[in-house]
């Protein structure tokens, strides 16, 4: 049997039935809606939150040229991608359930992460976007705080396990290609570690 959960967010302390699923308030409530996609290690993870990582891959990709997180996931955050996104049902469509399976690597890996202590500020990490020119570049994109960390920290992570880390050394593409297959033998190894549910 097919598994939709439907995730509402109310605010200013108003409550609406379902049918009131897509109307926005002005100044009222506003009434988010988002379907969930899968559950990775104990994170439930719905359409939404995957579109805030892959707007943030894009702000992050050009912040970064040398982010191992877009050159390892390309098949995820590729330009081409954001079409899936435009579908706005309720349900998943066979196309997008293809698409999120290719998510869940990514948010595997992304958990993993988050068990290291990687002292990451995240001011720095704002203050460095808006010293780039990268909102204007990406102007069409939304800016997701909490994605843009988070893609920034997992990419340190991968970094500092699979690139050179001496001082003053430029990452070549050559260096990230070869990183690659590190990444990949460490998602092989961490994958069955932790547990995953689909929902559809």
């Amino acid at each position: 049997m097919k598994k939709i959960i439907f995730r509402f967010l109310f605010l200013g302390g108003l409550s609406f039935s379902s049918c009131f699923i897509s109307t926005v308030f002005a100044s009222e409530a506003v009434i988010v809606k988002d379907v969930f996609v899968f559950k990775v290690g104990g994170s439930v993870f719905g359409r939404n939150d995957l579109f805030g990582y892959y707007n943030a891959s894009k702000l992050y990709n050009c912040m970064s040229k040398t982010s191992l997180v877009n050159t390892y996931f390309d098949n995820i955050f590729n330009e081409k991608k954001s079409a899936v996104f435009q579908h706005e049902s309720l349900s998943i469509s066979v196309k997008e359930k293809d698409y999120y399976s290719d998510y869940l690597p990514f948010a595997k890996i992304l958990m993993y992460s988050k068990s290291f202590d990687l002292s990451l500020d995240k001011t720095q990490i704002i203050k460095k976007l808006n010293k780039s020119n990268c909102l204007k570049k990406e102007s069409h994109l939304d800016l997701n705080e909490k994605e843009l960390f988070e893609i920034a920290s997992l990419d340190f992570f991968l970094k500092s396990r699979f690139l050179p880390q001496t001082p003053e050394y430029e990452v070549t593409s050559k260096d990230l290609i070869k990183a690659k297959s590190g990444v990949k033998n460490l998602i092989n190894s961490i994958f069955k570690q932790i547990d995953q549910e689909v929902y559809w």
